[in-house]
């Protein structure tokens, strides 16, 4: 994406590693990555939110995302923030629901 040339300019991600993604059983795209469309229906954002599948210690979440830059400062990214957060926190509580209890523990 075109953001990587300003967000990181010594690297850009490479295609294969975005395909990638598709094969991995843990992530559903059409669950947890949005894209905002522009009137023309060109891809001008994204954001992503990954569960990463340990259940050992801490559950993490991975958000992933951006703005073309000659649309940064419109809301546009704080949107695709606000998407994220609230799947995140999804995840999470599905992720948790499955786990077993810890005794001793209250949990709320």
């Amino acid at each position: 994406m075109a953001a990587d040339r300003v967000d990181h300019p010594t690297w850009t991600t490479p295609r294969e590693d975005v395909a990638d993604t598709f094969d991995l059983a843990h992530i559903d795209h059409s669950r947890d990555t949005v894209l905002a469309l522009d009137a023309e229906s060109t891809v001008i954002a994204f954001g992503s939110s990954f569960l990463h599948p340990s259940r050992e210690g801490a559950l993490n979440v991975h958000l992933s995302g951006a703005v073309l830059p000659m649309l940064w400062r419109r809301g546009i990214g704080s949107a695709v923030f606000g998407w994220q957060y609230a799947r995140g926190l999804e995840q999470l509580a599905e992720a948790a629901g499955a786990l077993p209890g810890v005794p001793g523990e209250d949990w709320c």
